[in-house]
C-alpha cells in the first residue's frame, strides 16, 4: 500500500510538472486539455483556472471558441494572470461528471479546492469583464472534488504510457521494485532477529 501510494503521488507530481510548463508557455492562448490534463488541474488546487466545458458537436462550438480564445489573449495583454483553458466533453466525460456539469457550454473557474460554475453569456467582453471584476465569486461555488481514486492513478500511470513517457514509467517502476525489495529485506530482518532471540 505504501508503495502504491508513492508511485501515486510521483505520477501525479510529475503530470503537475508538465502541465505547469504547458501553461507557462501559453502566452495569453488558450490550453485545450485533455480529461486527464483537466483532472490535474482540479486535484492539484494549486492552478487559478478558468476552464469552458463545451461539446463539439454542438453546431455554435466554432463561435463560442472564437470567443473564449479572444478572451483568454484580451486578459493576458492586460497582465491578468489567469489559465483559460477549454475541454471537449464529446472526448472527455470523466471530469464534468464529477462535477456534476449537466448543461453545456459551461465554464467553471477553479481556483485552490473550490470553483464556480458560469453558464454565460460567453462573449468576448462578458467573459473579461467577469475575470477582471471577479463577478465569478458571486456565481454557485461548489468544492473540489477530492484526490483521485485507486483506478484513476492507475490511469494516470497508462496515460502516460500513452503519451511516450516510459522513461518516466520505468523510473517509477524501479523506485517501486526498490522499496518493495527493502520492505520484503526488513521483514526478513526481523524474522531472523526472532529466530535467534528464541
Amino acid at each position: 500500500m505504501i508503495v502504491f501510494m508513492m508511485i501515486a503521488l510521483a505520477i501525479a507530481e510529475v503530470l503537475e510538472l508538465d502541465l505547469a510548463k504547458k501553461i507557462e508557455n501559453l502566452n495569453g492562448q488558450v490550453l485545450e486539455l485533455s480529461d486527464q490534463e483537466g483532472k490535474n488541474i482540479v486535484y492539484s488546487g494549486y492552478f487559478d483556472a478558468f476552464i469552458l466545458f463545451y461539446n463539439s458537436e454542438d453546431f455554435s462550438t466554432k463561435k463560442l471558441l472564437n470567443d473564449w480564445s479572444k478572451a483568454s489573449l484580451k486578459l493576458h495583454s492586460n497582465g491578468v494572470n489567469i489559465t483559460m483553458g477549454s475541454l471537449d466533453v464529446a472526448y472527455g466525460k470523466k471530469l464534468y461528471k464529477k462535477l456534476l456539469i449537466k448543461n453545456f457550454p459551461c465554464a467553471c473557474y477553479f481556483r485552490p479546492w473550490k470553483f464556480n460554475q458560469y453558464f454565460g453569456p460567453f462573449d468576448e467582453d462578458s467573459i473579461y469583464e467577469l475575470v477582471t471584476t471577479k463577478s465569478y465569486l458571486q456565481l454557485p461555488t461548489y468544492s473540489s472534488p477530492y484526490s483521485l481514486t485507486s483506478a484513476e492513478y492507475v490511469s494516470k500511470l497508462f496515460y502516460q504510457g500513452i503519451e511516450g513517457q516510459w522513461v518516466i514509467v520505468i523510473n517509477i517502476g524501479l523506485v517501486a521494485l526498490i522499496f518493495t525489495g527493502f520492505i520484503i529485506y526488513a521483514c526478513i530482518s526481523s524474522m531472523i532477529r526472532k529466530e535467534k532471540i528464541q
